[in-house]
C-alpha cells in the first residue's frame, strides 16, 4: 500500500493495519508491502538521544530502542548523465528539523521551509555552488538539492559529498562530454 494524504494535506499514519510511532508519536507512513514499512521520522524526535520505536500490526507489535541523531543524511540516486556548467538536481533525506518547523506529515506548500542544519556540496572534495536545499511540493521526508557543475570539470565519473550539519554521505555521478 502506498501513502495516503487526507484533506489537510497530510500522510496517513495508519496505513494496511500498520502502524509506527516514535517515542508515542505517530509516524507517517509512504508505504507499506510484504516486509518492508517506509516511514518517516517526525519532527517531535528532534533533541532527543534515544527513540522507542512500535511497530504494531493488527493485533501484535513489536518495539525496539534506536539511538537518535539531529541529522542523518542519505543521498537518492542521482541522475546521469549532466553537463560541466549545468545545475544537477538531486534529492536526499535524513535533513534533520526545518525552518519553519515541520509538521510532522504535512505535505510542504510554498513557501518551502529549508533545513536548520547548515547544507554543504563538493564535488571531488572540490565545494560547489549550492543554489537551493529545501522541501519541495507534494513530499515528505525529502528535500531538493540544487547545485551548479563546475565548467571545468572533466567527463567520466565523480563522487559528490552532501554534508548536512556536521554529517556527510557520498554518491557517485558521471558528466557526459560535451
Amino acid at each position: 500500500m502506498s501513502a495516503r494524504i487526507d484533506e489537510a494535506g497530510r500522510v496517513a499514519t495508519i496505513l494496511g493495519d500498520t502502524q509506527v510511532t516514535f517515542n508515542g508519536v505517530a509516524s507517517p507512513l509512504l508505504s507499506v508491502q510484504g516486509e518492508e514499512i517506509v516511514a518517516v521520522v517526525p519532527y517531535e524526535a528532534a533533541g532527543s538521544a534515544s527513540q522507542k520505536v512500535v511497530v504494531t500490526y493488527r493485533d501484535g507489535s513489536e518495539t525496539v530502542m534506536l539511538n537518535a541523531v539531529p541529522v542523518s543524511p542519505g543521498i537518492f540516486p542521482i541522475p546521469d548523465p549532466v553537463a560541466a556548467g549545468s545545475v544537477l538536481t538531486f534529492y536526499a533525506t535524513g535533513e534533520g528539523q526545518l525552518n519553519p518547523t515541520g509538521v510532522t506529515g504535512q505535505i510542504p506548500r510554498d513557501p518551502f521551509p529549508v533545513p536548520v542544519a547548515p547544507v554543504a556540496v563538493s564535488i571531488d572534495q572540490t565545494p560547489v555552488e549550492l543554489l537551493y536545499a529545501g522541501a519541495y511540493e507534494d513530499t515528505i521526508g525529502a528535500i531538493r538539492i540544487m547545485v551548479r557543475v563546475p565548467d571545468s570539470l572533466a567527463p567520466g565519473q565523480h563522487i559528490l559529498t552532501l554534508t548536512i550539519g556536521d554529517v556527510s554521505t557520498s554518491g557517485q555521478f558521471v558528466v557526459k562530454n560535451n
